[in-house]
């Protein structure tokens, strides 16, 4: 549908609204204006190449004239060719009287979705793995997987209980719009659509069908063997150990024996590397396969300075856990190298 390329502007009383639409996802941002009412689309690309391009306190006004839709601001002047707004595919409002409603600070729905997003799969065909899975028992809970990996994090925010899976796009623009600021969104989720009220910008996506995995049976139980390390030095670890890692597999083996973890790779070409670096840790000798990437983003998402690492075995993957925030917990499944 070509139309869908296109922003629907609608000015009505004192505020204007600009949607934006691929009939997944759903986004409208208001503003105050002047001026007579009107509603068209016009080239989405265009229209913010022509406002991106115009200085910041330039006074822009429109005018629709016909087909076309006349942008002037200083001595600039934009003619854009535009197409009717009643043939624009807006979602359907739709409530449901079981709908889960809550209010979420920007901050804390930013910390939940993007402390698990690095889990989720991309293009996976089991699709109810493309997304976030938003799940309360009272409170907030996030949850991703692609089945080698798996982050979680309980929130202390109140909601009803519910369960749906949100779909990547809607997460990652999230992600994009959320600031850690205390401002608070409105949400609303039912059997369909979830809806993320930020104040002058509104999100609503289609949801993910499908029923998500028992991920709590995949957190291996009875990890007593602890590692605790400092968040910089093992990223750096993995950054320099993995210059040598197969392309292909990007597979890596961590040793640790007593307070020394340390990281090797190989490839093809016979090229080896090996770092090491110092953590506490008084258990037995571990020693595991992790896919390199996996185990660096689950480090990443880690808040704080230091890294629990929790094993039960080599053969169990390991659990890391922040040292300020047991909230958040990342499974990292081992792989053979």
């Amino acid at each position: 549908m070509a139309i869908v390329t296109n922003l629907l502007i609608r000015k009505h009383g004192d505020g204007v609204t600009f949607t934006a639409s691929d009939l997944e996802l759903e986004m409208h941002y208001k503003a105050s204006i002047v001026g007579d009412d009107f509603a068209v689309t016009v080239p989405a690309k265009k229209f913010g190449q022509i406002i991106s391009a115009l200085k910041s306190d330039d006074k822009i006004s429109m005018t629709l004239d016909s087909n076309k839709l006349l942008v002037k601001a200083g001595r600039s002047r934009f003619n854009l060719a535009t197409m009717p707004a009643e043939d624009y595919p807006e979602m359907p409002e739709y409530k449901a009287s079981d709908a889960a409603k809550f209010e979420i600070t920007q901050a804390a729905l930013h910390k939940a979705i993007g402390s698990v997003s690095h889990a989720m799969a991309i293009a996976d065909i089991r699709t109810y793995l493309n997304g976030v899975h938003l799940v309360s028992d009272g409170v907030l809970t996030a949850v991703a997987t692609d089945g080698h990996r798996l982050a979680t994090i309980k929130t202390d925010v109140p909601c009803p209980k519910f369960s749906t899976i949100l779909p990547k796009k809607a997460a990652d623009e999230l992600m994009r719009q959320l600031k850690p600021v205390d401002s608070i969104v409105s949400v609303e989720i039912n059997d369909r659509y979830a809806l993320f009220d930020l104040g002058s910008l509104t999100i609503k996506s289609k949801l993910i069908e499908g029923r998500f995995p028992d991920w709590e049976r995949v957190i291996p139980r009875a990890n007593d063997n602890l590692v605790i390390a400092g968040k910089a030095e093992i990223l750096d670890s993995i950054a320099r150990a993995s210059i040598l890692a197969n392309d292909r597999l990007n597979g890596a083996l961590v040793k640790i024996d007593g307070n020394v973890l340390s990281v090797a790779c190989k490839n093809l070409d016979g090229e080896e590397s090996n770092d090491e670096i110092e953590v506490q840790h008084d258990g037995a000798t571990i020693e595991c396969g992790f896919n390199f990437h996996y185990l660096r983003d689950a480090a990443s998402a880690i808040d704080g300075d230091v890294v629990n690492m929790a094993f039960r075995s080599g053969a169990s993957g390991a659990v890391l856990i922040s040292g300020t925030d047991s909230a958040l917990r990342c499974v990292v499944m081992p792989m053979r190298v």
